[in-house]
């Protein structure tokens, strides 16, 4: 009986480590609202769609864009711009969609698991001219490529819809 309380005892404290050790390698998830202000020309895979496709393991389709968040729903990432380098697992995100001028964005750090890091290149080596600006974007005075954080999407974000005002009926005398 001693032996059966000690295994099982021993068994619920093998699950609990393991379950804070799950929990630690889970990026934390982000979630941001703002704008897509330009995109990489050449990385824009506008309609590509996943499914019905053999993607190989080496070859992941990515857009990369430059996000503003204006707000951050949960978590936060100092800054106002970013690097966002869209894993396309799900589908291809539309013309009219990127440019949008409120999006929720749901975002990571990227991880070291992950290999060399997604935006590494573009912030060593690239130039705002491999961009191009969207509609919410061609205002902004966005910062060099170098200054921006990295972050990674791999869901497309979703269209945040104003509501709409409601004015009070005028009375009439």
């Amino acid at each position: 009986m001693k032996r059966k309380v000690l295994t099982l005892a021993a068994v619920a404290v093998l699950l609990f480590f393991a379950s804070i050790l799950a929990a630690q390698s889970q990026p934390e998830q982000l979630t941001g609202e703002g704008a897509i202000v330009a995109f990489h020309k050449q990385w824009r895979h506008a309609v590509w769609n996943p499914k019905g496709r053999e993607m190989s393991e080496f070859a992941t389709r990515a857009d990369l864009w430059i996000v503003r968040i204006d707000r951050w729903v949960s978590g936060n990432v100092p800054g106002k711009y970013f690097l966002v380098d869209y894993m396309l697992y799900e589908r291809a995100v539309s013309n009219r969609e990127i440019n949008q001028p409120k999006l929720r964005f749901r975002l990571r750090a990227p991880q070291e698991s992950e290999g060399p890091k997604p935006c590494f290149g573009v912030t060593t080596e690239g130039q705002m001219g491999d961009f191009q600006r969207t509609h919410p974007g061609r205002t902004d005075s966005i910062p060099p490529l170098k200054d921006l954080g990295c972050l990674v999407a791999e869901k497309p974000p979703t269209v945040i819809k104003e509501q709409a005002r409601t004015t009070a009926p005028r009375l009439s005398h």
